[in-house]
């Protein structure tokens, strides 16, 4: 159970009362000084899977990303031959899919921020204080936040690099009759 004491002054001669009017039950008795510390140590060992599924999460968003890419080739098949037919470069269409890769890549960093953002008040601001009673700084590391967008963005491109090569090696004449 829980007890919240008023004046904090006091907290170990009212630990000592407890523990010894309840000597025989098997009592912990945490300040909330010590029970934050210790969750706070618990959060570092968790963090340390956390990355792990951030590193398994990236990996899924960039997969489906060049699926994505892949198949908007697939399906646009026919537009592609078409403006290949009236004068469009290699290079044009190649640029057209990196470009699409770098928007939804900015798009998906953006939406990931945000969620992020969601769910870290959420987890501080609600769960925090609804189990323990407190709640931490928020501090958002502006310059990792630009780093991690910079380098989701820098991994989109790269993801369209073989979209982008599938699309400027599409023959015109078969991509027009493929329909």
């Amino acid at each position: 159970f829980v007890v919240y004491l008023a004046d904090t002054l006091h907290l170990e001669s009212v630990r000592s009362e407890i523990l010894r009017t309840l000597k025989d039950h098997k009592l912990i008795i945490r300040s909330n000084s010590e029970l934050k510390q210790q969750v706070l140590e618990v959060f570092d060992k968790t963090f340390s899977i956390t990355y792990s599924l951030e590193i398994i999460a990236i990996l899924v968003a960039v997969l489906g990303l060049f699926n994505t890419l892949v198949s908007l080739i697939l399906e646009r098949k026919r537009e592609i031959g078409i403006l290949r037919f009236i004068g469009a470069f290699t290079g044009q269409i190649k640029r057209m899919v990196l470009i699409e890769a770098g928007i939804l890549g900015m798009i998906g960093s953006a939406m990931g921020f945000v969620a992020g953002v969601i769910v870290s008040y959420i987890l501080i601001f609600v769960i925090n204080k609804q189990s323990f009673g407190w709640t931490i700084q928020v501090h958002f590391p502006t310059s990792f936040i630009l780093l991690m967008v910079v380098l989701f963005w820098g991994v989109s491109l790269l993801s369209g690099l073989y979209p982008a090569y599938l699309a400027g090696k599409l023959n015109p004449k078969e991509a027009v009759r493929a329909e």
